[in-house]
């Protein structure tokens, strides 16, 4: 049985999961999309993006991230 603050610990990362939004990390020509994955209990990259021609790594990953989070807030209400 685990003990009160492992509970604790496991409450926390499930709140977590569920407030956190996605975000993004921008390296020059890439971009990283991170996402909290409760299975794991951390941050991980689920998606990278590459600039292509004119088109930008950090404008991609931004607008992707902004799409997520909007969804995760309307399911929310």
């Amino acid at each position: 049985m685990p003990n009160t603050s492992e509970q604790a610990v496991s409450l926390f990362h499930v709140s977590l999961h569920a407030t956190l939004p996605w975000s993004c990390t921008h390296f020059g020509d890439r971009s990283e999309i991170e996402a909290f994955i409760k299975e794991t209990g951390k941050w991980e990259t689920v998606a990278e993006v590459r600039a292509i021609g004119d088109v930008d790594a950090e404008d991609v990953a931004s607008v992707i991230v902004r799409a997520v989070n909007q969804m995760r807030n309307a399911e929310a209400v």
